[in-house]
């Protein structure tokens, strides 16, 4: 059933996407740990897709469903690890738009202190650098 919300954040008309981003945030918040640990990626990757490629509002809802994500993380845990590479790859990136979502999934783990200290300035640092 997460599935059908994940889709319809593609969804053509703006509020059709809110109301899925706002959905799943409703997930995030409600279903057992074990389910988000076990969906993060499957969870993370497309809300972080709007973090920069959508309306504001549509972005704003994103970027609060996904400190909702990382703030259920333990930043010592192997999700939290997972979670590091991520960001990491993106930012590395050559594409534009993935170094942005990348900062965007940054600056969410630094809001909650999802990931280690260290990673976190280890990431800030090459957020910098590809600037």
């Amino acid at each position: 059933h997460v599935n059908f919300f994940i889709t319809n954040l593609s969804y053509e008309h703006p509020e059709g996407r809110q109301s899925a981003i706002n959905a799943v945030k409703g997930v995030i918040e409600k279903f057992p740990q074990s389910y988000i640990e076990k969906e993060l990626q499957f969870l993370m990757v497309p809300i972080s897709a709007h973090l920069c490629d959508d309306d504001r509002q549509c972005r704003g809802s994103a970027k609060a469903a996904l400190v909702s994500l990382l703030g259920r993380l333990d930043a010592n845990s192997k999700e939290a690890s997972i979670v590091g590479t991520m960001i990491r790859k993106w930012i590395s990136s050559p594409s534009t738009e993935l170094r942005r979502t990348g900062t965007g999934a940054l600056a969410a783990a630094a809001e909650v202190e999802a990931l280690p200290v260290k990673t976190l300035g280890e990431l800030m640092t090459l957020a910098c650098k590809s600037v």
